[in-house]
């Protein structure tokens, strides 16, 4: 998993190291596909499936 190692500046900061979902939304009418990474920090905990990760807004 490199999200905390690579992306430490943006989706992996703040030593999040668990991944959610990921959460992918297609939008058809507004031809839009919108993703999240809903990260958290790890605690030995098993990943939330897509369904139940939360979309974080766009930084």
């Amino acid at each position: 998993m490199h999200l905390p190692f690579i992306h430490h500046n943006t989706i992996g900061k703040g030593n999040k190291t668990l991944v959610n979902g990921p959460k992918v939304i297609v939008d058809a009418e507004n031809n839009l596909l919108i993703t999240s990474a809903d990260n958290e920090k790890g605690h030995g905990q098993t990943p939330k499936d897509p369904k139940n990760s939360k979309l974080n807004p766009p930084t």
